[in-house]
This record gives C-alpha cells, structure tokens and sequence, in this order.
C-alpha cells in the first residue's frame, strides 16, 4: 500500500470512529527510514545509526498494548 493510501485510510477511519470497536484509537506510525538489511544494501553510503530500528518499533507497539495511557492523541506518529 502506497504512503498516500496508507495516510488517506488513517484519516477516513479516524473521521468515523463510530466505525471501530469501543474504546479503540487510530495512530499511523511514520517511521523514518527502518533499519534494515536491503535499506543497508540499497543505501550502503548513508549514517545507519539515524535510522529507526525494527526493535524500536515493536517496543513502541508493545508499550501502546500494553498501557493504553501511553498511546499518543495525534492520528499520525513519527517514529
């Protein structure tokens, strides 16, 4: 799914929450560039510690299951 999909779906669920479960959230989370193997092949030349971990990531998530406190208001994080 394209960036533009993917934000034009976030933002039609987010108008209608009469349309998700009880007490649910929409976020978007707009990882920077993701830490990975192929993004390392096909960027060999760019600093790899800006990037955002795969395990940073996954934290995050868990920690929003985790404690619904913690999950942010905006519709789209960056992370």
């Amino acid at each position: 799914m394209s960036k533009a999909a993917t934000h034009s779906l976030a933002m039609s669920i987010h108008s209608d929450p009469s349309q998700l479960p009880s007490k649910s959230r929409v976020v978007c989370i707009l990882p920077q560039t993701i830490d990975t193997a192929a993004n390392r092949e096909a960027m060999p030349e760019m600093d790899h510690s800006l990037w955002t971990s795969k395990e940073s990531i996954a934290e995050r998530l868990v920690n929003w299951c985790e404690d619904r406190t913690s999950i942010p208001e905006e519709l789209f994080v960056t992370v």
